[in-house]
């Protein structure tokens, strides 16, 4: 009884609230009733005693809604409610995705795999009256790739302007960037026609130390956003 009262003298003081200058702002039925539910909810929103308050949107929820959390997709990945992957692997509980060679060298209608890795302190690829020459202190080494086309196609193989980067780590955990040279299979600056089916030889050249410790070598290719790396034989 006490609160209704409280709420008609809030309404009257809101109606004289309205009145001043000497004019005076007559209510109608329906702005009379508007206004005095809008000092209602007022006053019953912040009241603790009083159960039945009005509801407002913010404190509103429906009894056992919880609210689910956004899930973010990943291209070539699949992610579940709760923020759980069945596919992830890595340490943090995100999917990664898998890489090959060919994707990294931007081919990914060829197949590429690692060959095997020679030394050598003369290296020409081939090529008459070319030569990379080794220092005294160092040895050249060669990592050789296959290129293998899955295609019933030809596919031309150009590799010159996607400004791949060959990088070798040796056992002893030191890294060499791949050398430029001017011999026809060298994947720096490769470019040819691999028939349907047919494989093709490609290298990359590295200047190490004499003394790099080549078990355990490693090389990571770069490129088209992507990078990977292969164990060395």
């Amino acid at each position: 009884m006490v609160k209704k009262r409280g709420i008609g003298l809030l309404i009257l003081f809101a109606a004289l609230g309205l009145t001043g200058c000497g004019k005076t702002i007559v209510l109608d039925e329906q702005q009379t009733a508007e206004t005095a539910e809008y000092i209602a909810g007022l006053m019953l929103k912040y009241d603790k005693n009083y159960t039945e308050s009005l509801q407002y949107p913010e404190d509103t929820q429906q009894p056992g809604a919880t609210a689910q959390p956004t899930v973010t997709t990943v291209p070539g990945m699949t992610a579940s409610p709760g923020g759980q992957n069945p596919s992830a692997t890595s340490a943090d509980g995100a999917a990664e995705e898998k890489v090959e060679l060919s994707d990294a060298m931007g081919i990914p209608k060829v197949d590429v795999t690692v060959g095997k890795m020679t030394t050598c302190s003369t290296y020409t690829g081939g090529e008459e009256g070319y030569a990379i020459y080794a220092k005294k202190n160092q040895k050249i080494v060669v990592v050789s790739l296959n290129l293998k086309n899955t295609t019933t196609k030809g596919q031309k193989v150009a590799l010159a302007k996607k400004q791949i980067k060959y990088q070798l780590t040796t056992g002893d955990g030191k890294s060499y960037s791949a050398e430029l040279s001017l011999a026809e299979d060298d994947l720096v600056f490769y470019n040819k026609k691999i028939k349907a089916g047919e494989t093709a030889k490609g290298k990359v050249i590295f200047i190490v130390s004499k003394k790099a410790q080549l078990t355990g070598s490693k090389m990571t290719v770069e490129g088209s956003g992507k990078s990977v790396t292969v164990q060395i034989q």
